[in-house]
């Protein structure tokens, strides 16, 4: 791997797996970083291959509701 995972990068982590939408500012904001010290952190993950992807999860039931056709 080649660097050590901080209690910043784990918050990183932490909050991207429970939200990986999040936006850097807010991110950045929740673990006490600035914006751009909180994106290179991000980036270094990515790069590194600690965050491999980043995966929609669908409701399956809510997708069969929104395709159903309306009727009237």
């Amino acid at each position: 791997m080649g660097f050590t995972i901080d209690d910043r990068d784990k918050a990183i982590l932490r909050e991207m797996q429970a939200d990986a939408s999040i936006t850097n500012a807010s991110l950045a904001k929740k673990i006490g970083l600035s914006a751009s010290a909180c994106l290179a952190r991000t980036d270094n993950l990515i790069k590194t291959g600690v965050i491999k992807q980043f995966t929609a999860i669908v409701d399956e039931l809510s997708l069969i509701h929104i395709s159903e056709p309306t009727r009237h």
